[in-house]
């Protein structure tokens, strides 16, 4: 059985880091999810009369970090002003300074993170009458992450 996420000072989301240290905690987490895939490159002999495909190991994607805030549009974390997703999102140029290390820590007992840069490719906000307003993000890692 997985940790038990006690509450959201326990899992975070760091913004801004350097080597997975520093850097802001983006308030609000709800949930944060992290992926990367591999690639199987098929080998299979044209001669092959056992009739199963055989596969190679091939290119690693990076993968995202992906998530949900408790959006608060005024809090510097997540607003449209420097140093907010938001903003992030909205004013990066698409050169270097879009990418931005960020880092997520888990609530296990060793505080286990995985880190590497990424650039932020969604931002979305819902919202519904009488619920709280969240939103949804991707972040794209643009090498490999670092697990520790």
């Amino acid at each position: 059985m997985g940790e038990i996420v006690k509450g959201n000072d326990d899992l975070k989301l760091i913004a801004g880091t350097t080597s997975g240290s520093g850097g802001t905690d983006v308030a609000a987490i709800i949930d944060v999810r992290v992926g990367s895939s591999q690639e199987a490159k098929e080998t299979t002999a044209a001669d092959c009369t056992d009739g199963w495909r055989t596969y190679a190991v091939g290119l690693k994607e990076p993968g995202e970090i992906s998530g949900t805030i408790n959006f608060l549009p005024a809090n510097a974390t997540h607003k449209n002003a420097s140093g907010g997703l938001l903003y992030r999102f909205n004013h990066d140029s698409g050169d270097a300074s879009a990418v931005q290390e960020y880092t997520v820590q888990w609530p296990d007992a060793a505080s286990t993170t995985v880190y590497g840069d990424a650039i932020l490719t969604t931002f979305n906000v819902s919202a519904s009458i009488g619920e709280k307003v969240t939103a949804d993000f991707t972040l794209k890692f643009t090498g490999a992450p670092t697990w520790g």
